[in-house]
């Protein structure tokens, strides 16, 4: 297990400046495990980030899970953190989300002194769309912009991005959730 803390960044967020810290030692820890939603085998090198408000800063780290997908932040300060999981191959999820409803997220609450486990995670593997831009001769297209959009509301947590084309006028688009989607 690795655990990386994120160092001191400035950052924009409407308009205004955002200080993201280190988050602060403690006698605490929160530990568990990532599987893999459809197979439950254990999924290792997924980045478990947690973070915490306090009103003035946001204070935020990084732990990798291991090959048997455990991770753990040791020795942190108590209080209550959002977190989330994500890997290249699989859709990110927060602490709290279900199959149903995926976009739902709680917070984990964390008491002095507290060892919490089984904080765990089951990620669900993402769709692959690949292709190929030409154009009216057949040419490849490269350095063509690709989108995806759902199409209908029926996908209430779309995770879809975009991207380039390639030289040879393909592209490929991970980690996207089951649906419809417009290319």
């Amino acid at each position: 297990m690795r655990l990386s803390l994120i160092l001191v960044l400035l950052a924009t967020a409407g308009g205004q400046q955002v200080q993201l810290l280190p988050i602060a030692p403690g006698t605490s820890s929160i530990s568990g495990t990532v599987v893999d939603a459809v197979s439950k085998a254990p999924l290792a090198e997924v980045a478990v980030r947690m973070s915490r408000w306090d009103g003035t800063s946001t204070y935020a780290g990084t732990a990798h899970t291991n090959e048997q997908g455990q991770y753990e932040f040791a020795n942190i300060l108590e209080g209550s953190y959002s977190m989330i999981a994500e890997s290249n191959e699989h859709l990110f999820s927060c602490f709290g989300a279900t199959q149903t409803e995926p976009s739902r997220c709680s917070n984990v609450r964390l008491a002095r002194d507290q060892s919490l486990t089984g904080v765990n995670f089951q990620l669900t593997p993402g769709a692959i769309v690949r292709g190929r831009v030409v154009n009216s001769s057949g040419q490849p297209v490269a350095g063509a912009t690709i989108r995806l959009i759902a199409p209908r509301a029926s996908i209430p947590f779309a995770q879809a991005g975009g991207g380039r084309t390639r030289s040879d006028g393909s592209f490929e688009l991970a980690r996207i959730e089951a649906g419809e989607w417009t290319v």
